[in-house]
């Protein structure tokens, strides 16, 4: 409903914009399409198939074991304090974000997607295709893309109150980036970004 009467930035095809409400779309439309709640359709096809036993769009009031909550860091006067997000956080996640999970979940989903049991592998290649044509080359169906001195990588990020998280796959060597954090950006931003460096000088570039 809130979405509902938003017109269009501009006609669909020729551009690219990044938009969470695109994704809000797109849940729609699988949940049209395959006759599945969103979640369940997440569990059906992805977090089981990939063996991600930690994962879910869970509740704000369902009852979670381990599950972080996050903080921020309030600086005053030379002094800081952290102040909770458990009230703050959203209810729940939905298709343009919000889900928990494990790097040991992500590491899965990862492996899962290099070996072609989520996607086939023209559908895969297609994952990791950006998109010139619109003028950006450097965002796929869903990853942002990037010719980097180490190779190739995919990756998405995620931030809000007291969450931030960094995936990327160094498609050519293999190795993965995973970085999740319950603290607010750029926690996991800058832990990132040192691992990123250091793979730079692993490949000698």
């Amino acid at each position: 409903p809130l979405v509902y009467k938003s017109q269009t930035a501009f006609e669909p095809g020729i551009r690219f914009s990044y938009s969470n409400t695109g994704y809000l779309l797109l849940g729609a439309i699988i949940e049209s399409v395959s006759g599945e709640e969103y979640f369940q359709y997440l569990m059906n096809h992805i977090f089981i198939p990939a063996g991600m036993k930690n994962t879910g769009g869970f509740a704000k009031d369902h009852p979670v074991e381990n599950r972080a909550t996050g903080y921020t860091k309030i600086w005053q006067y030379e002094d800081f304090t952290w102040t909770d997000h458990t009230g703050t956080r959203i209810l729940r996640g939905c298709p343009s974000g919000g889900i928990y999970s494990t790097a040991e979940d992500l590491l899965q989903f990862d492996i899962a997607l290099r070996n072609h049991k989520l996607l086939s592998p023209e559908y895969t290649q297609l994952l990791f295709t950006g998109f010139p044509e619109l003028n950006a080359s450097f965002h796929s169906t869903g990853f942002f893309l990037s010719d980097h001195r180490s190779g190739k990588t995919v990756s998405h990020s995620g931030d809000g109150s007291g969450v931030n998280c960094q995936y990327k796959m160094y498609l050519d060597s293999g190795y993965t980036i995973i970085v999740l954090s319950n603290f607010s950006p750029p926690s996991a931003n800058i832990v990132a970004n040192v691992i990123d460096q250091l793979m730079m000088q692993k490949t000698g570039n």
